[in-house]
């Protein structure tokens, strides 16, 4: 994203702002693409693991993977830096909502 407007940066720590503010964009450590109509989109990390509180390190994408082909889920997503625990959140599809076993 554009970083104008965004932050001026961290506070009294320069070379910081400079990692993350460049050419006025904020490098979040998220990848994009933007398409023909100008739109950005997420379409995953830059850096691909996390590591657990417990010191163990988890690679989201093999995990998310597994999940997207259930038909119930919409979206998933593995969060856990920063966390007590790691944690899945899921977006349950149409298909779930649907199915008269839920």
């Amino acid at each position: 994203m554009c970083a104008e407007g965004l932050t001026r940066g961290y506070y009294k720590q320069p070379e910081k702002t400079a990692e993350q503010l460049r050419d006025g964009w904020l490098h979040s450590g998220d990848k994009a693409c933007v398409d023909e109509d100008g739109f950005l989109y997420i379409t995953g990390r830059v850096k691909d693991c996390f590591k657990s509180i417990q010191g163990e390190f988890v690679a989201p994408p093999p995990i998310e993977a597994q999940l997207s082909d259930n038909i119930h889920v919409e979206q998933q997503y593995l969060m856990g830096r920063g966390c007590s625990k790691t944690v899945m959140v899921a977006v349950l599809s149409a298909a779930a909502c649907n199915d008269p076993r839920n």
